[in-house]
Order: C-alpha cells, then sequence, then structure tokens
C-alpha cells in the first residue's frame, strides 16, 4: 500500500498486571514508510488485581517499559523529521537529534528552553498566541492537532513548517505534555508558489494566445480542459465540459479528420473548423499526445488547441495577396530577377523563365549568371551588380546584351538595378528590372540603315542627273549604292527575247563588285540566259513585279547551281519595268552572310535599280541618237552635193520628219524617267521630319515636278499617236471601278474648290467588259479635270450610259458636264486640235498646254468613237466621248456603290481620297 502524506493516530488499550494507581506511558513509532505516520500508543491507568505474584509481574512491567522506551528512543533518533516533546509552558523537555540539527543547538542547549527563543524577537508575540491556542485546543476526546505555520525563527529566515501535535493527559484528563512532530515544508512551498505563479501566467498565456489545453483520462472518461478552451468553444463558464460536447462543436465537415487523428494517431497535430453556437466558424490547430500504460492500452490523451482564426485570416489574406502579386510579376512583360550578394537568383518571374528557355523556378534559383550567359557578358552583369552591393548606388536604364536562348539571336534590354536591403537596411542582393528594347533599337537600326540608303540613292541620283558622262557616272551610282547598303555586288540584267522561239532571255550589261570579289561580268553563262534553264519561277515572278530573295540556301537546288558556284550567300532580285514593261532585273549580292532582306530596302532600291537602268536606257538612247545624227549629217552632206535629185531629197526629207518623231519619243521617255525619280524621292522627303519652311518648299517642287510630268506625259501620248506607235491593251475590267477611279483622282481639286462632283453610270451598263480601261480613264480624266478646272461654283457631273448595244459589243457614252465659264461657239471648232486653246488668256488664268483635247478625240477614235462637246458662255459646258467596247461574262457580286449626289463640301471637310459611281 502507498501512503499520503496525511497523518493517522492510532490507540491501543494494553492491559499488564501493574500495582494499583501505577501509571503507565507507552510510546510505540511504527515503522517508516515514505513519510513517517508516528503512532502514541498510550496505555491508561489500569486497575490490575493484586496477586501474591505482585513483585513478579512488577519486574516484567518494568522490564517491558525499559524495552518499549528504547525502542523509542532508538526511533525518533533516526528520524528525518524534527520531534519534541514540550510541557504546556511552552519549556522543552525532550528533542530529537534532526532537531538539534536543525535550528543548529546541542540537545542540553534545548532542553529546558522556552520555544519563542527559537523565533525571532518580532514573531515571538504571535507564536506565543498560537502556542497557547494549541494547549487550550487539546482534549483526551480530541488529543491530535495538525496544521501549517509560516514562522521566523531567530536568525531572521522566515521559513514554512508542519507540525502533528499530540496531546498527554493523566488519569484525570489534564494535559501533562505535548508531542510535536514537524517537518520543514519552505522548498515545498516555494515550489507550490512557483507552480501556482506558473499555472496563472501559463492561464493568461493561453489566454493572450487563445490556446487551451485539455485532458482525458481514457480509463475513468474524466475531461478535463483549461477556462481558455472554455472560451474558444463558447462554453458558458463553470460548464462541465465533455469530450463529447467538444466533438460537437467541430464542423460536420471536419469531425471524421478530427476522430482518426485522435484515434488513430499516437501524437499529431492538425487544423480544423468548429461552429460556435452563434454560428460563427472558427479555425483551430491541435496537438495531441496519447499516453499508454504497461500493457499497451491508451491510458491518457492529452493535448493543446489554438485559435488561429485570426491567423488563417491573415493567412488567406497574405496568400491572396502573394498570388496577386505573383500574377502580377508573373504578367508583367518585363523579366523582374532578385540575387542575393554572391549573385545567386532567388526569384524570377515567368518573363525570365521564358527568355531562358526553362519551365520552373528550381531551374535557375541558386544558379549564378555564369551558369546562365557566356563568361564575357557574366562578367559585365556581376561588376554592375558589385557596384551596387558595396555602393548602393543604383544603375539606371542600362543597356544589357542577351543572348535568347530560343533562337541564339542577340536581344537587347534596358536593365534597371537597384539595392535589395533587409529590416536593419543592409544590402543583402540587388533587385533588377530588364525591359525588352530589342525591337527599338532593331527601329533604331533600321531607320539608321534606311537614312543612309536613302542619302546614298539621292546621292546616287544626283550624280546621275548631273554628270554628263553617263558610263561613269553609272558606274558611281552602283558603288555608292553597294558601299551603302553593304554587299558584295550589283549587278543588272536587260531582258529580250529570242527573235526566232520567242525565249525569254536575260543578259548582263552592268556590274560593280566589292574588293575582293570576282566579277562576273564576262561570264558567258551570264549573256543571253534563257529563264526557264535554270529556274520555271523567276520569269513569272519578276514580270508581275515580284521580287525574290534571302539567302541561296533557300533557294531550289536548280537555282543554287547557278548561284552558289559565284559564291554567292544571299540576294535580292528586283524587277525594272521600263515604259511599263517588264525591262530587266538589278540583283543585289551578299557573298559573306545569308541577310534577311527588308520591305523598306526593298522598295528604296527598287526606286535607285530604276532610275540607274532608266539612265542606262538613256544613255544607249544617246548613244543611238549620236549615230542618227552622224547619219543625218551625212545625209545633208549627201544632200547638198545631189542638190539636183530632188525626189532623193524628199525622200530623205520625209525620213528626217519621222527620225525627228522618233527623237521626241525617245526624249520625251528620258525626260520622264529622271522626273519620276525627282517627284519619288520629293515624296520620300515629305515623309521624312521637316521645318513647315522647307516642307512648303519641298511641295512646290512635287507640284513642279507633277506638273511637268503631265506635259511630257501627254507630249509622249501624242508623240506616240502621232508615231502610229500606241497599242491599246484588251483587258477584261470592271467599269464602274475604272470610272469612280477616274473620278476619285480629282476628288481633292473639287473639294478645295468647294465643287460637287458627281458620278452617275446607268443600271443598264455592264458590271464587266472588255477594252483598255487605263486609256478609257485617260479620257474620262482630261474631260473631268478640264471641267474641275474651268468651273469655280456649282458641280461637275459624270454619267455613263449605253448609247448602242450589240450582242457581242456596246457602244459606252460619256458624258461630262459642269457650270464653269463656258466656250464661245467660234472657238469650239477647234478645241480637239494640239495646242489649240479657247483663248490664249486661259493658258495665263488656268495653265495647260492644249494637247489633252486633241489626245482624248486620238483615243477615242483609235477605241472606234468620237468626241464632242456643246456649250455657252456663261452657263457651263458637256463634253462627250463614245467608245465601243466588248461584253465579258460577269463575276463577283456588285461591286459597293457610293452616291455622291448632293455632295457639297466645304471648306471644314476633308473629302475622301476616293469616290464611287451610283
Amino acid at each position: 500500500m502507498k501512503w499520503s502524506s496525511k497523518s493517522y493516530t492510532i490507540t491501543v488499550t494494553c492491559r499488564f498486571a501493574v500495582p494499583v494507581g501505577f501509571p503507565c506511558l507507552a510510546l510505540v513509532n511504527t515503522e517508516q514508510l515514505g513519510s513517517i505516520a508516528s503512532v502514541t500508543i498510550l496505555s491508561d491507568f489500569f486497575e490490575v488485581s493484586m496477586s501474591k505474584e505482585f513483585t513478579t509481574q512488577r519486574h516484567r512491567v518494568a522490564d517491558a517499559l525499559n524495552q518499549s522506551e528504547a525502542r523509542y528512543r532508538a526511533i525518533v533518533e533516526d528520524q528525518p523529521d524534527l520531534i519534541c516533546r514540550w510541557k504546556p509552558n511552552r519549556i522543552l523537555t525532550f528533542v530529537n537529534p534532526a532537531f538539534c540539527r536543525y535550528f543548529g543547538r546541542m540537545p542540553d542547549e534545548l532542553i529546558g528552553l522556552d520555544q519563542l527563543e527559537l523565533y525571532s524577537p518580532a514573531s515571538r508575540g504571535m507564536q506565543a498566541e498560537i502556542l497557547a491556542a494549541l494547549v487550550t485546543r487539546l482534549r483526551p476526546e480530541s488529543p491530535l492537532s495538525t496544521g501549517r505555520q509560516a514562522v521566523v525563527d531567530a536568525d531572521g529566515v522566515p521559513r514554512w513548517r508542519d507540525w502533528n501535535d499530540r496531546g498527554l493527559f493523566d488519569a484525570s484528563g489534564q494535559l501533562i505534555e505535548i508531542q510535536s512532530v514537524g517537518r520543514d515544508v519552505t522548498e515545498e512551498m516555494k515550489m507550490q508558489q512557483a507552480l501556482r505563479i506558473s499555472e496563472a501566467r501559463l492561464a493568461e498565456a493561453q489566454r493572450i494566445a487563445h490556446v487551451g489545453s485539455w485532458e482525458h483520462d481514457l480509463i475513468t472518461g474524466s475531461f478535463h480542459c483549461t477556462d481558455e478552451m472554455h472560451r474558444i468553444f463558447a462554453f458558458p463558464p463553470e460548464t462541465n465540459i465533455t469530450a463529447n460536447a467538444v466533438l460537437r462543436g467541430v464542423h460536420p465537415a471536419d469531425l471524421a479528420n478530427v476522430v482518426a487523428a485522435i484515434t488513430q494517431e499516437a501524437k499529431g497535430q492538425l487544423e480544423f473548423r468548429i461552429v460556435l453556437p452563434d454560428g460563427a466558424v472558427r479555425h483551430l490547430q491541435m496537438q495531441h499526445e496519447t499516453d499508454f500504460d504497461d500493457a499497451g492500452n491508451a491510458a491518457l490523451m492529452a493535448g493543446v488547441v489554438q485559435d488561429i482564426t485570426d491567423r488563417k485570416t491573415m493567412e488567406l489574406v497574405l496568400d491572396h495577396e502573394r498570388r496577386l502579386l505573383r500574377t502580377l510579376i508573373d504578367t508583367v512583360p518585363d523579366t523582374l530577377f532578385v540575387k542575393d550578394s554572391d549573385g545567386r537568383f532567388v526569384m524570377v518571374n515567368q518573363a525570365l523563365l521564358d527568355l531562358m528557355q526553362v519551365n520552373t523556378q528550381e531551374e535557375i534559383l541558386g544558379r549564378t549568371d555564369w551558369d546562365i550567359h557566356p563568361g564575357v557578358m557574366a562578367d559585365q552583369y556581376r561588376q554592375d551588380e558589385i557596384r551596387v552591393v558595396e555602393t548602393g548606388d543604383k544603375v539606371i536604364a542600362h543597356e544589357e546584351a542577351i543572348i535568347d536562348s530560343r533562337t541564339g539571336r542577340n536581344l537587347w534590354y534596358s536593365t534597371t538595378k537597384v539595392p535589395w536591403r533587409d529590416a536593419d537596411g543592409e544590402i543583402i542582393g540587388i533587385v533588377g528590372v530588364g525591359h525588352d528594347i530589342t525591337q527599338q533599337k532593331r527601329i533604331q537600326d533600321a531607320l539608321e540603315h534606311r537614312e543612309r540608303l536613302l542619302r546614298a540613292v539621292a546621292e546616287a541620283l544626283s550624280l546621275l542627273l548631273m554628270t554628263q558622262r553617263q558610263q561613269g557616272s553609272i558606274d558611281a551610282a552602283l558603288a555608292i549604292l553597294g558601299q551603302a547598303i553593304g554587299v558584295d555586288r550589283i549587278y543588272i540584267f536587260e531582258n529580250h527575247d529570242d527573235p526566232i522561239t520567242g525565249e525569254h532571255l536575260t543578259s548582263q550589261r552592268l556590274e560593280w563588285c566589292a574588293p575582293g570579289v570576282t566579277p562576273e561580268i564576262d561570264n558567258p553563262l551570264l549573256q543571253n540566259m534563257p529563264y526557264a534553264a535554270f529556274s520555271d519561277r523567276w520569269y513569272p515572278i519578276l514580270s508581275q513585279n515580284g521580287t525574290l530573295k534571302g539567302p541561296v540556301s533557300d533557294f531550289p537546288e536548280s537555282e543554287r547551281a547557278l548561284l552558289e558556284p559565284q559564291g554567292i550567300r544571299s540576294l535580292l532580285i528586283i524587277p525594272i519595268q521600263v515604259d511599263g514593261a517588264f525591262w530587266g532585273i538589278m540583283g543585289f549580292d551578299d557573298c559573306h552572310t545569308e541577310r534577311n532582306w527588308t520591305a523598306s530596302e526593298e522598295s528604296i532600291l527598287a526606286a535607285a535599280g530604276a532610275s540607274i537602268a532608266n539612265a542606262y536606257v538613256h544613255r544607249r538612247t544617246e548613244e543611238a541618237l549620236m549615230q542618227s545624227r552622224q547619219e543625218l549629217a551625212a545625209a545633208n552632206r549627201q544632200l547638198a552635193e545631189l542638190l539636183t535629185r530632188a525626189e532623193r531629197l524628199a525622200e530623205e526629207a520625209q525620213a528626217a520628219s519621222l527620225a525627228k518623231s522618233e527623237f521626241l519619243s525617245v526624249m520625251s521617255h528620258e525626260i520622264r524617267t529622271p522626273l519620276n525619280g525627282v517627284i519619288g524621292m520629293t515624296g520620300m522627303l515629305l515623309d521624312t521630319p521637316m521645318s513647315a519652311e522647307q516642307r512648303h518648299f519641298a511641295e512646290i517642287a512635287r507640284f513642279s515636278g507633277e506638273t511637268l510630268l503631265t506635259l511630257i506625259n501627254d507630249i509622249l501620248d501624242f508623240s506616240k499617236i502621232e508615231a502610229h506607235k500606241l497599242e491599246l491593251e484588251h483587258l477584261q475590267f470592271e467599269l464602274r471601278t475604272a470610272l469612280e477611279d477616274a473620278v476619285a483622282i480629282l476628288a481633292v481639286r473639287a473639294q478645295d474648290k468647294e465643287l460637287n462632283l458627281i458620278c452617275l453610270v446607268d443600271p443598264g451598263v455592264p458590271t464587266y467588259v472588255i477594252g483598255d480601261p487605263g486609256r478609257l480613264r485617260q479620257i474620262v480624266i482630261n474631260l473631268a479635270s478640264n471641267a474641275v478646272k474651268f468651273t469655280d461654283h456649282g458641280e461637275v457631273l459624270v454619267k455613263a450610259r449605253v448609247e448602242v448595244e450589240a450582242p457581242a459589243q456596246i457602244t459606252l457614252r460619256i458624258e461630262v458636264t459642269d457650270t464653269g465659264i463656258g466656250i464661245p461657239a467660234a472657238y469650239q471648232a477647234d478645241l480637239f486640235t494640239r495646242f489649240s486653246q479657247a483663248d490664249s488668256s486661259t493658258t495665263r488664268k488656268y495653265g495647260g498646254t492644249g494637247l489633252g483635247l486633241a489626245i482624248s478625240k486620238q483615243l477615242a477614235e483609235l477605241m472606234g468613237g468620237q468626241i464632242g462637246v456643246h456649250s455657252e458662255v456663261g452657263k457651263g459646258s458637256a463634253f462627250w466621248f463614245t467608245v465601243v467596247l466588248e461584253k465579258a461574262t460577269e463575276i463577283g457580286d456588285e461591286p459597293p456603290t457610293l452616291d455622291l449626289t448632293g455632295f457639297a463640301p466645304s471648306s471644314s471637310m476633308t473629302l475622301p481620297p476616293t469616290a464611287s459611281c451610283a
């Protein structure tokens, strides 16, 4: 049996044969088991009948008493507890060794001493009252008293002691002595006080941390929990909580997990939700542990729960903010990264992962630039980062080259790097942002390249226009272009057809080569070379104004067989159009790199190639004219010598006239060719940034060039007509679109004069016809242009209708009426003769050569029609013409139309650049 720390008193009655009236006091101490339980056995006065054996009995009793006293002393002297006896007047009569050691005095110093001497003077009064009360309280019927005292001993040290006091009484019940057994419990009291303080602190800590604890005795079924547990589950105070009551508060969706955790796991942690009586849901975190008995059965389960609702809410908010921030970081197209002070990546965004061609951050985190980029780049990056870490300076918008993992090409990034600081402000790394400026750099480089190319083209064209020695100027122009575009070879081929087979041939005429590049001008394979001999696609593509470009390795094998022996790695082939016909090609070879040609390069070089080709044609024409002049001079000398031969002289004069017409046709063309270059370059100049004054001058130059080009076109057309060299096209076209295009050209001029420009097409006019759409538009433009020119207010109306219809063709009548100045009847008969106008004053006021109507008359007649006019001074004019067109099968839907009826442009409106015929 395990004894508790309480004291028990057992009274045993013993009968001895002793003389009557002899007092017998027997003290017996039980064996010590843990804490001592002192048992006092008191033998009261016994009455023993006298006999003749009295002496024998007396000796026996005396021996028993001596033995009992010896055993008592043997027991109390070995006890660690304080044992003493004292009289009701507080005088000590007995002390054991433990008592002496405790108070630091010898037995002879303590026996006969007043107990009050053992306490400090300040506490003796209170101690005297306590002892007096104890003496008063002890009675035979209640001889035992226990208690705990807080005292201050004579040495001034406060102590706590537990006392078991037992009163010893005589036969009359008079208290004669008190036996006290004591124990110093000062350390125990300190521990209990510390425990209470600790428990109070624990309770307060649990309250502050929202942590409650519980114990569940699985053997007895008892359940105990702290006050904070009450508050967490919202149980009323003083409520006796059971384990089932706690489980009933668990959220139904989490109950199974909680039960499984506490029944299947001896030790664990989990999070779950509870539902409070008011319906509020709280988040808890629980840690539990189960103790087992020696048989391995679960005996005690204990745990703590913490209300983590605020933390969970904060975690949700933080998680939302983190995900939002991460989404923002990964959505930003710029690269974002964070590195530690050693240059290792600790954070990257999706844009950087895409750039590095990796799927997860783990493939980048912990690595350095040396693991990713070439050493030279990594060294430069690291130098910048070391400067940021060591000085705290920022690197703002620093341009860096980066290798694109996807293509291996260099990319350009504008990178900003700033210090990354910890909570104490110490620099622990860098934060970087990289903005892809590759496109900007490429655009900038392209613009600079385009500007250089334009300057080179302008210089080359200027050289062609200003230099009299054409051969030298062409070679110089090719050299300027070659150096500007950075190619190795430029060449021009001229087309011609086989006179017998009609096969399309081409021959190299001009060439420029960079230093160290082998010329091909003398290559016999490049003379009279059939297109079809090496490719079946070059002529169809180039004749339709298409281009051929790119690396030679991408070309078909048959084409590579011709190009690769010339050392060509990349080329650009541009068609050259002369007088609207496919005259030849201009080629640019790159023998060092596989370059990709831009659309800007293509368009600029196409214009330059046309100008150079025209200059070459002009040079050949001049040579032909020089030869013609020489022949003419010889003929003139011959005529002078053979004046008598009049008939032959007339023939020679007629030949000279024809030569002059031919000369006029050629010269008009040669003048128009460089003029096209001037107009084109002026238009490109207007697309560049200029001051207002420069733009004004450039506009004047372009207007003058266009006016001169119109004049030259009229002269060239008239000369072709006179020389019977004008050939009409035979094409299927959409009639309404042709008329619409012609009218749209004059829309801006009509708007500037605030005129109504109207186009009406009769519903009976077929949609598709066969004829020459260009010449038809030319007549309409000539007539409508004159109507706009000579009309200051009102309207210009273009009407089209079918005058005569046959099964296979129609006679189309187009009439242009205006509300202009009108034409006097006396001048109307001469309007359609060349270089004629109604009045010489109109030339000065309105401008013009007088060829437009003459050319229109010739074109109308060539197209099987007529032309005429009805006019009245001050009321306007009505010019009309007819043409014969073939019918065609209609295809597609009717085109959308725009009814310009009633359109009245004002100074505040912008007329659309095109107009539709209704």
